[in-house]
């Protein structure tokens, strides 16, 4: 019985760091649920959310345009948007504005606007980047999705 105790009392350590990482992932994904549940930014709809965007983008002010972003997205979207030059300000203004004036398509509780792009000089950009593309018209998207609290959130910008 003693040999079985120590044997335990050896092997017990090598098994720590995984209990420790498990236990830690667990934290990380209620602290996610708990921020996903207490999120009340965003728009009753489509159309309030992308202007409430557009209103914080325009003032600049970064913390409160991440917001309406679903918080998984948030911290790729502070990367992106916190060095913007005022061509890129004004890029993403009529990207959403054009989308807004495009086709709306909500299946259930996504909602995709989409339009049409001419693309002239060779590239499109999209998450503050250009990407060359060849020109001619082009596809452009803006996904939105509920959260739990029912209010439009943006997916995909």
């Amino acid at each position: 019985m003693v040999l079985l105790a120590l044997g335990v009392l050896y092997v017990l350590p090598f098994f720590e760091p995984e209990n420790q990482m498990a236990n830690e992932i667990i934290k990380r994904e209620e602290a996610m649920k708990r921020a996903i549940y207490a999120d009340t930014y965003g728009g009753n709809s489509t159309e309030e959310t992308l202007d409430l965007y557009i209103d914080a983008i325009k003032k600049r002010d970064i913390d409160l345009a991440i917001k309406y972003y679903v918080i998984p997205q948030q911290d790729k979207a502070r990367e992106s948007l916190s060095s913007l030059t005022d061509e890129q300000v004004n890029n993403i203004i009529k990207h959403v504005s054009s989308a807004k004036n495009g086709t709306l398509e909500i299946d259930s509780e996504i909602a995709t606007f989409s339009y049409i792009k001419n693309v002239t000089d060779g590239y499109v950009i999209f998450n503050g980047r250009k990407i060359p593309v060849p020109p001619g018209d082009s596809t452009e998207t803006i996904e939105l999705g509920r959260n739990t609290n029912r209010k439009w959130k943006i997916l995909h910008l």
